[in-house]
């Protein structure tokens, strides 16, 4: 899998989360109650120690970046999830 780009992974921190997730039900229809539930489970199943907004951003490019690639008509590897969390960092 991809590494997030570094600029995301600083500035990408745990408040911006539900911000991520506010823009994918506002402008997506995200039924977030069933994607926050796969989010937890995916995050209790994580092997290693990792931070939320690390588990989020993997969690996102697996899960959520195809989907939103299909929905936008881009190609499979357009880095929508990356560009997503970094547009949410720096809006603040």
């Amino acid at each position: 899998m991809e590494r997030t780009p570094r600029d995301v992974e600083r500035d990408f921190k745990e408040i911006h989360i539900e911000k991520t997730w506010a823009v994918l039900g506002e402008r997506f229809s995200f039924n977030l109650k069933a994607w926050k539930q796969d989010f937890s489970v995916y995050c209790k199943n994580q092997t290693r120690n990792i931070s939320e907004p690390q588990a989020f951003s993997e969690f996102g490019k697996k899960k959520i970046e195809p989907l939103l690639n299909t929905i936008l008509k881009r190609e499979q590897y357009h880095p929508t999830w990356a560009n997503l969390m970094r547009w949410i960092a720096k809006r603040k």
